[in-house]
């Protein structure tokens, strides 16, 4: 028998973010609400290398070609609250590389931030991130809480829906996913491969 568990606070995500950020094996980047650069994860800088220091303006480690279309999709982003596409980005040692990303901005005490998750173009299809960014807020929270092992009746108490009402996100996220399990759902959607378990 599970005993149900507190509802997470702000703190417990701000920890269960910066694990993720951290351990991950997929390139992620912060950029605060003016574009600037907030952090860049171990996985991103050993994809591109030290392109741009922290408080510096992400356009930098754009390619010169497209830095005027992703200006528009950053302003795009701030209005949506999510994006995903390809990026052409310009490596510390001035080589190129094509990322496909899925973007999401979010709410934090000093303001908003956008949190990139880049893979290179040829190693995931566009499609797939494209899918995780699909999820509706209401799925996306529904994901986050089943990562926390919280089940379908704690889930809906806490976001004060049926129980039916959360297994048809749950239905719903793993058909824009390809999940089969819970397990394979939230590791698509934290950014790992296969979903073990």
């Amino acid at each position: 028998m599970r005993l149900a568990q507190p509802p997470a606070t702000p703190a417990d995500w701000q920890a269960a973010f910066e694990l993720l950020f951290d351990t991950t094996a997929t390139p992620v980047a912060i950029l605060d609400e003016r574009r600037c650069l907030v952090g860049l994860n171990a996985a991103a800088q050993r994809l591109l290398g030290p392109v741009v220091s922290a408080g510096e303006h992400a356009a930098h480690a754009v390619a010169a070609a497209e830095r005027e279309r992703s200006a528009s999709d950053w302003l795009l982003l701030l209005r949506e609250g999510r994006a995903s596409g390809t990026r052409t980005l310009v490596r510390a040692d001035s080589s190129e590389v094509q990322v496909s990303f899925v973007a999401v901005v979010e709410a934090v005490a000093s303001g908003r931030r956008a949190v990139y998750a880049m893979t290179p173009a040829a190693g995931a299809p566009e499609e797939g991130l494209a899918a995780i960014a699909a999820l509706t807020n209401r799925e996306g929270q529904v994901v986050r809480l089943i990562a926390e092992g919280l089940d379908t009746a704690e889930i809906a108490a806490s976001l004060h829906v049926s129980p039916n009402t959360v297994r048809s996100h749950v239905r719903n996220a793993m058909s824009k996913l390809s999940a089969r399990t819970r397990a394979q759902l939230v590791a698509h959607a934290l950014g790992r491969r296969g979903g073990e378990g």
